[in-house]
C-alpha cells in the first residue's frame, strides 16, 4: 500500500512539474487582471493589455479584461452593452508562449475557443495575438 502511495505521489509531482514547465512565461501573467489598452494597439492584430492598476485614459465604456489563474481557470470580462459581463472558462498551456482558452457557451460571443500567443511581457504590459 505504501508503494502505491509513493508511486502516486511521484507521478503527481512529475505531471505538476511538467505542466509548470509548459506554462513557461504564462506564470508571470497569473493572479492579475489584464485590461485591454486599445489606444496602444497598432492595427496588426496584437492586443495590448495592462494590469488594472494602470492609469488608463477615459474610455467610452467598460474595457475588455481577462484573468488567468495557476489552477487553469480563466475569466473573460466583456461589455456587450454598458455593463460588464464575466464569462468563465479554462486555459491550458500548449507551449511556452501559447495557451488554449475554452470559454463556457454564452449568449454574448459565438466563438468560445481561442489560442493566445504571447508576443511580449514586460513590467505591467502584456501583448498577445488571439487566434
Amino acid at each position: 500500500m505504501q508503494k502505491k502511495i509513493l508511486l502516486f505521489s511521484l507521478l503527481t509531482l512529475f505531471f505538476s512539474a511538467n505542466q509548470c514547465k509548459k506554462a513557461g512565461q504564462w506564470e508571470k501573467v497569473f493572479d492579475k487582471t489584464w485590461v485591454r489598452s486599445s489606444e496602444e494597439e497598432k492595427g496588426d492584430g496584437v492586443e495590448v493589455y495592462r494590469t488594472e492598476e494602470y492609469n488608463f485614459p477615459i474610455s467610452r465604456g467598460p474595457r475588455e479584461a481577462f484573468r488567468m489563474e495557476k489552477d487553469g481557470s480563466f475569466i473573460l470580462r466583456i461589455a456587450p452593452a454598458d455593463a460588464p459581463v464575466e464569462i468563465k472558462g479554462v486555459w491550458k498551456a500548449s507551449g511556452k508562449k501559447q495557451a488554449s482558452i475554452s470559454l463556457e457557451k454564452n449568449s454574448y460571443i459565438g466563438k468560445t475557443d481561442y489560442i493566445y500567443q504571447l508576443i511580449e511581457l514586460k513590467d505591467n504590459m502584456l501583448k498577445i495575438k488571439r487566434q
